[in-house]
């Protein structure tokens, strides 16, 4: 069974991750491994609280029991002869040199940059993939909008045209209409006033030709209304 020890603090925010804080030791759960960037683990110190935790905040570790039974062996064993004066500074020295290049190549427990624990690649390929295929379903409503918009501005185009030319044709007849009316106006006109003459002419006792003649003229006119 693996031992990993966390690196940074991890909040769970959803149903089935666990808190660790750093330091703490937690163990993978029986047969599991990394999925998408998650582990299956248990705290150590209490196996109750189980939970996933981002698999890059863990370092492996030494089981915890075999580092406190090899502790122990080392507190029983009989002290050898320590070494001189000379011997124990300089070890100390190195020691402490050694540390010192490892903590600057190691970032700091807390105030390192931490790793996200929710970029997961194929999580974001499906979302920009969600959101292409959503983009493209708004241009195709766009684009059929738009043709539908063309299409009833061409045809309301088309309706008015045609509204013009009968409107067109409507006024050309109006007008020979009245043209027409006038004419007929004018020769009304012309044979009241020659009924008029004749009546005169037939009061004043005028020759009978001239009645006659008046008289064929008239009914020729009669004629020409009938007609």
């Amino acid at each position: 069974m693996q031992y990993y020890t966390v690196q940074y603090r991890f909040d769970a925010e959803d149903q089935g991750e666990l808190s660790v804080l750093v330091g703490d030791v937690v163990r993978a759960a029986a047969g599991s491994r990394p999925e998408e960037g998650w582990l299956p683990v248990e705290l150590a110190s209490n196996p109750r609280r189980k939970g996933v935790v981002p698999h890059s905040y863990l370092k492996e570790t030494a089981d915890p029991r075999e580092r406190t039974e090899a502790q122990s062996q080392r507190e029983a064993s009989p002290p050898g002869p320590g070494p001189s004066y000379t011997n124990a500074a300089l070890a100390h020295g190195k020691d402490s040199l050694r540390g010192t290049a490892e903590d600057s190549r190691q970032p700091a427990a807390t105030g390192g940059l931490k790793p996200s624990s929710k970029v997961n690649p194929a999580q974001l390929v499906e979302g920009f993939m969600r959101n292409e295929v959503f983009f493209k379903q708004l241009m195709k409503q766009r684009e059929e909008s738009m043709a539908k918009i063309e299409s009833a501005l061409n045809e309301a185009a088309s309706d008015l045209a045609v509204c013009r030319d009968k409107n067109g044709q409507l006024t050309r007849k109006l007008k020979e209409l009245d043209t027409a009316m006038n004419k007929e106006r004018s020769k009304w006109r012309e044979r009241v006033e020659e009924e008029r003459l004749l009546l005169a002419q037939k009061a004043a006792g005028g020759p009978v030709a001239t009645v006659t003649t008046t008289t064929t003229t008239v009914s020729a006119s009669r004629n020409r209304f009938s007609e």
